[in-house]
């Protein structure tokens, strides 16, 4: 028993905690802040600032995210498992300057053509995210590199039945993007 099984149960009765080494409650607070973080990203993003200045500052918090999770991870360990505070701002932090690093290579220094496969992915990302929900594309990954892959050490194996569900899932994503198909919220 730990304080988030104990909150689970005393929250969510009899369907508490029903995942192993999860705890719902909170999980759930965790990922609100996550969430809450990437909000507070996107309005600097799209914030009337110059391109520059809104760089300058998505590196800022990205990098006071990082040290604060860092710091913060002394006193509560950094565990995604759990979804801690600490590993919250560790993973936001790196994700932040990670999209600052992009937002300035995309749009203050205007390369874009190496990015077209994000586009891709990132203009129906409701279908994506359907379609990897809802359908096992390893099938039909497994149709075109089964015979190869079965001969191969079962990691490699599964890497490149991966890779090739990802070009399935790419190949229809580009199809809808060429017909100007969207799926929108």
């Amino acid at each position: 028993m730990n304080i988030g099984i104990y909150l689970d149960r005393l929250l969510l009765g009899p369907h508490g905690h029903p995942f192993k080494g999860w705890t719902a409650s909170l999980n759930t607070i965790s990922q609100i802040g996550n969430m809450m973080l990437g909000v507070l990203m996107g309005h600097i993003i799209f914030s009337p600032r110059e391109k520059t200045v809104k760089c300058k500052m998505l590196f800022a918090c990205g990098c006071g995210m990082l040290l604060i999770g860092w710091l913060w991870s002394f006193v509560f360990p950094s565990l995604r498992r759990y979804m801690t505070s600490s590993y919250v701002l560790e993973a936001c932090g790196l994700t932040t300057v990670l999209l600052a690093f992009f937002y300035w290579i995309v749009d203050i220094r205007g390369y874009t053509k190496w990015a077209f496969f994000f586009i891709v992915f990132g203009a129906n990302s409701i279908a994506i995210y359907m379609m990897a929900h809802l359908f096992d594309f390893r099938l039909i990954g497994n149709i075109f590199v089964g015979g190869i892959c079965s001969h191969l050490p079962p990691a490699v194996g599964d890497f490149i039945q991966a890779v090739t569900a990802m070009a399935v899932m790419w190949l229809i994503m580009y199809y809808m993007y060429r017909k100007k198909t969207f799926l929108k919220i």
